[in-house]
Order: C-alpha cells, then sequence, then structure tokens
C-alpha cells in the first residue's frame, strides 16, 4: 500500500475537476465528439497499432527513469535521473554528448525540475524548475542559458508550461500558494512582464486535498495544438489562443468518479483510500498524442490500465496487458509499457523490467502508429 502510494505521488497531481465555473469567454463547448472509456482487461497486441519500432540504446548514462524525451533535428533530449543531472543530450543514435543544467544552489544550478518543452521559436530545450519558480531556455549546443523569473507575487508556483509564441508561456497550476484569486492557468509575457489571461478560477480547497497525488503532462502539443487535461475533468480542451474548446468530451457512465464526494473527505489520505477501493476510474492522466491514437492511462481497482482513443472513430480501447509481438516477443502489464511522448513523428516509450532489453543499460523504444 505505501510502495503504491509513493508510486502514484510520483507521476499524478490532482486537480480541480470542472472548466464550468470560468467565463464562457474562456472556455467554449462547441459540440466535442464523446468518447466512452470503460475498464477492460484485453491485452493490447503492439502489432495492431503500431507498424515500426527502433530501439535506442543511450549509451555512457544509466538511467533510475525516463520521464520525457524529445526528439530533434539532430540529437535526442531526455529527461531522467542520472548522476547531477536531469536533462541530457544524445545524438539520434544514441550516444551521449552532453548534460544540462546541474543540481546545487550555485550559479547557473537548479535545485529541481518540474517539466520539459522543445522551444520552437527560441530552438532551446526548455525546462521549468526550481518548484515552478523559473525556465531556463537551454540551447542544446550548451551555449548561454537565459533564465526566466516566474513572477512569485501573481504567478507561484506553475507546474507545467508551454511556449505560445517567442515571448509568451501558457503555464499551468496544480496547487494555491497566494492569498488572492489564482487560476490554473495563466498566459504570461516574459519580455514585458505581465499576464495576458488568466484561465480557469482555482478551486483551492479542492486543489489542496487532491495534492497528495501528482500528474504530468497537462499541456501537450501534437501538430502545433496545444491541448490541456487534467484528472477528473469531463473532457480534452484545445487552447486556440484565447480560450479553451472542448474537442473530446469523456462520456459520464458507472465509471465515472462522482466530484461532489471529494469534498466530503475529511483529508487527503481518506480521499486516496476511497479512490483505491471504489468502483470508479481516477487518476487519468499522461494524454499523449500520436497520428490518429490518443493514449493515456488511468487507474482502477489498484490496477493501472493504458487506453488508446482512435480519434478517426472516436473509440476507447483499455487494456490490462500489453503483448509485444514486434520486439520481444513477450506479454507484461500494461504498467510496465510507459507511453513518454510524442515527438519527431514518431511515439516514445519504453517498456520497465523487461530482461530482453535491460542488461545495465537504458533504452527508448521510437515507434510508428498505424
Amino acid at each position: 500500500m505505501k510502495n503504491y502510494l509513493i508510486y502514484i505521488s510520483l507521476f499524478f497531481l490532482f486537480l480541480n475537476y470542472s472548466c464550468s465555473n470560468s467565463s464562457k469567454k474562456e472556455v467554449l463547448d462547441s459540440s466535442p465528439k464523446m468518447v466512452e472509456i470503460k475498464p477492460s482487461e484485453d491485452t493490447l497486441k503492439l502489432s495492431e497499432v503500431f507498424k515500426n519500432c527502433d530501439v535506442v540504446k543511450l549509451e555512457n548514462k544509466l538511467f533510475a527513469y525516463v520521464l520525457d524525451a524529445k526528439i530533434l533535428d539532430s540529437a535526442i533530449v531526455v529527461m531522467g535521473k542520472s548522476d547531477n543531472s536531469d536533462i541530457h543530450v544524445f545524438t539520434k543514435e544514441g550516444k551521449y554528448i552532453r548534460s544540462l543544467l546541474k543540481y546545487g544552489k550555485g550559479p547557473g544550478e537548479i535545485l529541481n525540475i518540474q517539466s520539459m518543452c522543445y522551444n520552437e521559436y527560441h530552438k532551446t530545450i526548455d525546462v521549468l524548475c526550481n518548484y515552478g519558480m523559473c525556465i531556463y531556455q537551454c540551447p542544446i549546443d550548451g551555449s548561454h542559458i537565459n533564465k526566466i523569473e516566474i513572477p512569485k507575487d501573481r504567478i507561484y508556483v506553475a507546474k507545467a508550461m508551454a511556449p505560445l509564441n517567442a515571448n509568451i508561456y501558457l503555464l499551468y497550476k496544480d496547487m494555491s500558494y497566494l492569498k488572492q484569486e489564482e487560476y490554473k492557468l495563466y498566459v504570461y509575457n516574459y519580455k514585458e512582464d505581465t499576464i495576458v489571461s488568466k484561465i480557469l478560477p482555482m478551486d483551492k480547497k479542492l486543489a489542496e486535498k487532491m495534492s497528495v497525488i501528482g500528474q504530468i503532462n497537462n499541456l501537450y502539443k501534437n501538430n502545433g495544438k496545444i491541448y490541456f487535461y487534467e484528472s477528473f475533468m469531463d473532457g480534452i480542451y484545445e487552447y486556440d489562443g484565447r480560450s479553451l474548446n472542448k474537442v473530446v468530451a469523456f462520456n459520464k457512465n458507472l465509471y465515472t468518479y462522482p466530484i461532489s464526494r471529494i469534498s466530503n473527505f475529511k483529508d487527503e489520505n481518506e480521499f486516496v483510500h476511497n479512490c483505491m477501493n471504489s468502483s470508479y476510474i481516477w487518476a487519468h492522466r499522461n494524454f499523449i498524442q500520436s497520428n490518429n491514437k490518443l493514449f493515456s492511462s488511468f487507474t482502477y481497482l489498484k490496477k493501472l490500465y493504458l487506453n488508446c482513443i482512435d480519434l478517426k472513430t472516436h473509440k476507447s480501447k483499455t487494456y490490462l496487458y500489453v503483448n509485444d509481438d514486434i520486439l520481444t516477443n513477450s506479454t507484461f502489464p500494461s504498467s510496465m509499457f510507459y507511453v513518454i511522448d510524442s515527438s519527431g513523428g514518431r511515439l516514445i516509450c519504453n517498456i520497465f523490467g523487461n530482461e530482453k532489453l535491460e542488461s545495465g543499460d537504458s533504452y527508448l523504444l521510437l515507434m510508428d502508429v498505424k
């Protein structure tokens, strides 16, 4: 039980559930496609979804885990715990080049990393760090790093980011840290040090109660568009530069967690205990899109499931097991198949604990979706 909670807390962060209290100008619902999500114990046969798989061995670095990776024109950038840094640059073949940003309290050093993204406007790897209080724009050649301080008196602290143009970021907050009214999303112009807009008022008490668990990849990008989702929300929203527009709606069914229950729990532990022992889907997170497939994961009856939505048919399939008939000819729980990111037109994955892949080295699987 304790280990399960520790594992979950590394990856999920619970947030308020709905966009319904925000301004109509901020959140739009323009007849989104309905998707039904139901848990099943089916097995995903990889060859039914993927057509190619390349294995990239990351040389000279042994990772405890890989949380993110970006495929660039001339390199692969990996975010994963190794040595005294979490951001590492490799060639496309997996040869180690350098690490970016070291931990410490000295000049140019950081305290922690929240997330990273590729900034197409500056051609940098942008790292949200120091507990969400600053952004480092890092050229992959290791040259001059630009540090951006996020205003502590107005946005404290950010959990995720997405560049909107050369000067503006979309920032996401998961928790309340200030006395004034706070929001989940901020559009921030760092050149002018101004907040352009604020979207989705935050229910502070609800956010605090659900903060016992974390969540990742709340802002994901596909084909130049930015999407937003958080656990317990009723759908996926596209940010169009002015507002959120719901593009995928989750149909309410017997597995939908009743949000009204959360306020009845006396503390975070009771809330998590209820989720783990309930008959509802919870901790739905990590949405990553490649081609017309949208991958995510959720917890149901103390098990981690892999979900795949076909955006052409708007049909959803859930899997408890994965049959790797492409690479290792083995079957394992879907919790071992970790979808890291979609980058460079390919899905980046990893398989935890597979003896046929692990021999003291770290690997990335680069997969093409059918």
